[in-house]
C-alpha cells in the first residue's frame, strides 16, 4: 500500500499499530486529514453539550456546515421560495412560520439578469412591508462569460470574503452550473464535485448552504421526497435537507415536503402562491397533492366558476381570458377549456354576432 511499509513491531500509533502498519507523514499528500479525529465512543459524554452543537442558521432546518436543496417543476416559483428565504434571514424575520436570526447572506443567482434580481427583492421587501436589509449581499452572474467552473468559483469567493463572512449562502438554480460541465445533471460524478464544492464554501464561510433543482416531468403525486429530484439520485442522498413543492389539487397552491437528515420530522405544509410571496396554509389538507387528470378538471371548474362574477350581460372572451389569467392559468390552457364548456353547453353565449359574451348556464340573476 502506498506510503505505508509492512513491519512487525511498527510501535505507530493507534490503528496502524494495530494493523502492522507503520505512518509515514513526510510522504502525506492529504495535510486536511491531520485536523480529522478517530476516537472512541467511550469518550461521548453521556449529555450532550448545547455550546457545542452547531448553530442553527437557516429556520431550524439547516445549521453550520449543512446544505440543502429545493426541488420542483421547472417555472414552479421556486427562485421566489429561496428570495424569500434569503431576504427572511438578512431581516431576522420568519420564513414560513419558522423562526430566524438576522444574519449576513450572500445570494448568488445564476439565471436572473441584474435588474430582474433586484426587482425581485424589491418586491418582496414591499410586500413584507420591511426596507432593503442591509446584511444582504446579492451576486448576479447571468451574462458572465465564460461561465466560471465551480471550482472557479470556490477561489473566487474565498478571495473576497474571510471565513465567517456570510451565516447564509445561496446558489441557484444548479443546472447552471452543473451542465456547464459536459457531463450535465444526470452524471453522479458532476452533481457530486457540484455539492462537494457547496460543503468546500459552507465549511470555509461557517455557513449553511440552500440551492435549487428542478424534478421530472410527469406524474409526481405517487413519488418519495427523495425521488422528486431529476437526474443522479445523488442530489436526494446528498444534501441534509430536501424541501420539495409539487403542486396542490388547489389552484395556485403546492405541498411543500421537508426531509431532513438529523432531526425530528416536519410536517408537510401547504403554501400559497400569493404573488410575490409563498404563504402557509395550515388549515389545508396537505395530503391532497395534484394528479394530472384532477388538476385539468380543476382547472376547468376554475373557468366555470369565474363566469359567477360576470354581470348579467356576461363576458365578452377577452374578459374572461383576464380573468383566468389572473387566476394563474396560461392563454392556450383558457381557450382549450373555454372550448370543452362550449361543447358541453356549460356556458350560455350571448349575442351571434363577432363578439359574444359568455355567462354561466341556469345562473340566476
Amino acid at each position: 500500500m502506498k506510503n505505508k511499509t509492512k513491519t512487525e513491531n511498527s510501535g505507530g500509533p493507534g490503528i496502524e499499530k494495530a494493523l502492522g502498519y507503520e505512518y509515514s507523514p513526510k510522504n502525506e499528500t492529504h495535510p486536511e486529514l491531520e485536523g480529522s479525529l478517530i476516537y472512541t465512543a467511550k469518550t461521548i459524554p453521556l449529555k450532550a453539550d448545547p455550546a457545542a452543537k452547531p448553530r442553527d442558521i437557516f429556520a431550524e432546518l439547516l445549521r453550520q456546515g449543512e446544505r440543502g436543496v429545493v426541488g420542483s417543476t421547472s417555472k414552479s416559483m421556486k427562485s421566489w421560495l429561496v428570495t424569500l428565504a434569503s431576504v427572511s434571514k438578512a431581516a431576522g424575520m420568519e420564513w414560513l412560520g419558522h423562526p430566524m436570526t438576522a444574519g449576513p447572506v450572500l445570494h448568488i443567482d445564476l439565471e436572473l439578469l441584474k435588474w430582474f434580481l433586484d426587482d425581485r427583492v424589491r418586491l418582496i421587501c414591499k410586500a413584507l412591508n420591511i426596507e432593503h436589509p442591509e446584511h444582504l449581499s446579492l451576486w448576479s452572474m447571468r451574462g458572465v462569460k465564460p461561465r466560471p467552473s465551480m471550482r472557479q468559483l470556490v477561489a473566487e469567493i474565498k478571495k473576497r470574503f474571510a471565513p465567517g463572512a456570510f451565516e447564509f449562502l445561496v446558489m441557484e438554480p444548479s443546472y447552471k452550473m452543473v451542465e456547464a460541465t459536459t457531463q450535465g445533471t444526470n452524471s453522479e460524478m458532476a452533481v457530486a464535485d457540484y455539492l462537494e464544492k457547496l460543503d468546500e464554501l459552507a465549511c470555509y464561510l461557517g455557513a449553511a448552504v440552500l440551492t435549487t433543482h428542478h424534478s421530472p416531468k410527469g406524474d409526481l403525486s405517487n413519488r418519495s421526497s427523495i425521488d422528486l429530484f431529476s437526474g443522479t439520485g445523488t442530489w436526494a442522498r446528498d444534501p441534509d435537507l430536501l424541501l420539495t413543492l409539487r403542486a396542490h389539487e388547489e389552484e395556485q397552491h403546492a405541498v411543500m415536503q421537508m426531509t431532513r437528515r438529523h432531526g425530528p420530522p416536519e410536517a408537510d405544509m401547504v403554501l400559497k402562491w400569493d404573488f410575490p410571496l409563498w404563504v402557509p396554509q395550515r388549515h389545508m389538507d396537505a395530503t391532497a397533492i395534484a394528479k394530472p387528470g384532477r388538476k385539468k378538471r380543476a382547472e376547468a371548474d376554475s373557468i366555470l366558476k369565474l363566469l359567477e362574477a360576470a354581470p348579467a350581460g356576461g363576458w365578452t372572451t377577452k374578459e374572461w381570458e383576464l380573468a383566468a389569467i389572473r387566476k394563474g392559468l396560461g392563454k392556450s390552457t383558457f381557450y382549450e377549456l373555454k372550448k370543452s364548456a362550449e361543447v358541453q353547453e356549460q356556458v350560455e353565449v350571448l349575442g351571434t354576432g363577432r363578439h359574444p359574451t359568455y355567462r354561466l348556464k341556469d345562473r340566476p340573476f
